[in-house]
């Protein structure tokens, strides 16, 4: 059967393209074929080779608009008002994904946000290939098509609230056109956002697709389309029991609303295991991600982690994010691609409020930042609260900025808080030393919040810490030989070391003990 002519889903009006790199533009057409693309007077052609058609366009300067034209025989494809300058992708689960209505001054916000050179894409979500069904994404939707859109008050409201304030920071701080590309899925464990090749090229990694591939093996694929059908079935009466969430935020404000779902939970449907399951390993990567890549990028907001923050995958995630950033730069065929790691904010699980599975994926985080090229981490320690979507976003956004200007665009922008460097033990003090000088919260020089401390026994108690000069002095009565210091390394932790630029520090630990696989994690 032949493929009809088409351009790739990527490519509608009001597309932004990266600036100062090549383009590649794809789409399908029939057998043998021959394409040809005009934009900003450049022309190339390309022969449909099984069914796909791929050409390359070289790198232009920022403007526009123009448009650009696909043409086969006397068919031809126009699409209008194309801009060219900055893109970036948002990518990860539920606190990207979150849309701007959803979070502190989200409303007020989008009020004013009337902005003709910033452009915003939502991925269409959709679990398996060609989905159209019910989904929640803090609001019912459907797995339908989609477009890229110029910012306004409307379409900013439901797009993802960190990618619409880093998309509008970005266009006012560098002046070109910038498109932010919403590529998310709450609820998903990072192995849902990688091939099976990355995935199962390491036992541990792999574990997960092993276990799902003898999963469906064993299912009965009958009774498995009952329990899926049921699941949508009930999914759309929780749609519509919940009615307009729109308009229930505007009339109870954000903080009534949040009361209103406390009061009001979601009964949310279970959903059965199998090759429709948006949380299956590998599941995303082929029917969200791949629709996405090679479309030209500047560099990855990840913010993603929550689904792994569990016994046994939060130490592993170090190596399961490494995996994923170099999976995704073989696919966008960009080595050096960004990827600007978003920290956990703080956060209390059911019954896990002073456990430590989610410190320990915070250190995973860092880890990859630390040590995979072209990979940063911003601190969010301080955004968190008790509820797993925190609403404040557009510090995240910011932070995320100071980062993209300091380590993808080579500006002088102070983008980190301070980093531990050393520990010295001084009779029963501890006293570390950072790589900035520190600050406590608020101004205090009195007592620090968020440290412990352990002797040779290797059982941490809270500790004293105090400023003492540009390092912090550390120490317990009982403790006469301190061994190892840990800070804010708790699900929910204290916190209380900034940095000059008010930004706070990572959690940390000086010890390498191995870590106790406990807590509780959560989607």
């Amino acid at each position: 059967m032949q493929q009809p002519f088409q351009l790739a889903s990527m490519f509608t009006d009001h597309m932004v393209l990266q600036q100062g790199e090549p383009v590649p533009v794809w789409g399908s057409g029939p057998e043998g074929e021959i394409v040809t693309v005009q934009f900003r007077g450049e022309i190339v052609k390309a022969v449909v080779q099984d069914g796909c058609w791929r050409v390359r366009l070289q790198p232009k300067d920022a403007g526009g608009p123009f448009e650009l034209n696909a043409r086969l025989g006397h068919e031809e494809i126009v699409r209008k008002d194309v801009l060219v300058g900055e893109v970036w992708l948002a990518a990860g689960q539920s606190n990207m994904e979150q849309p701007l209505l959803f979070t502190e001054g989200g409303v007020a916000e989008a009020e004013s946000a009337a902005a003709p050179h910033l452009r915003l894409f939502t991925a269409p979500r959709r679990p398996f290939h060609d989905a159209r069904v019910p989904g929640w994404h803090f609001s019912g939707t459907m797995s339908d098509d989609a477009g890229w859109h110029t910012c306004t008050p409307e379409s900013a409201l439901h797009f993802s609230a960190i990618g619409y304030y880093f998309g509008a920071l970005l266009q006012r701080s560098r002046s070109v056109p910038v498109g932010i590309i919403s590529c998310n899925w709450g609820g998903t464990p990072i192995q849902a956002w990688m091939s099976e090749r990355y995935l199962a090229r390491d036992p541990e990694m792999g574990a997960s697709l092993e276990q799902y591939r003898n999963h469906v093996a064993a299912q009965d694929s009958e009774q498995y389309e009952r329990e899926y059908a049921e699941y949508v079935r009930q999914m759309r009466r929780m749609i519509d029991e919940r009615g307009d969430i729109e308009q229930r935020i505007r009339s109870l404000g954000l903080d009534g609303y949040r009361s209103w779902v406390s009061a009001n939970p979601l009964a949310w449907p279970p959903q059965p295991l199998g090759p429709k399951a948006y949380f299956r390993p590998c599941g995303l990567y082929h029917t969200m991600l791949r629709t996405v890549a090679p479309y030209p990028i500047r560099g990855v907001l990840w913010y993603q982690g929550e689904s792994n923050a569990v016994p046994k995958e939060a130490f592993l995630y170090r190596k399961l994010l490494a995996s994923l950033i170099e999976n995704w730069r073989e696919d966008w065929e960009k080595p050096d691609l960004p990827f600007l790691i978003v920290q956990l904010s703080a956060y209390a699980p059911q019954r896990g409020t002073n456990g430590t599975v989610w410190a320990t994926l915070r250190e995973s985080q860092e880890t990859v930042a630390r040590t995979v090229p072209r990979a940063s981490m911003v601190v969010t320690i301080d955004c968190g609260e008790h509820d797993i979507h925190p609403v404040r976003k557009r510090p995240v956004a910011e932070r995320l900025l100071l980062a993209a200007q300091s380590d993808v665009y080579g500006e002088e922008a102070d983008a980190r808080g301070p980093r531990y460097r050393s520990m010295e033990v001084e009779g029963n003090k501890a006293i570390l030393s950072f790589d900035q000088h520190i600050r406590a919260l608020n101004g205090t020089q009195e007592r620090l919040a968020g440290f412990t401390i352990c002797g040779p026994d290797r059982q941490f108690v809270p500790a004293e810490a105090r400023m003492a000069g540009d390092r912090v002095e550390i120490f317990q009565p009982e403790i006469q030989t301190p061994v190892a210091v840990r800070y804010a390394w708790q699900n929910m932790p204290e916190y209380s070391l900034y940095g000059r630029s008010g930004l706070p520090a990572a959690p940390f630990r000086t010890d390498d003990f191995a870590l106790e696989q406990e807590g509780n994690g959560t989607k």
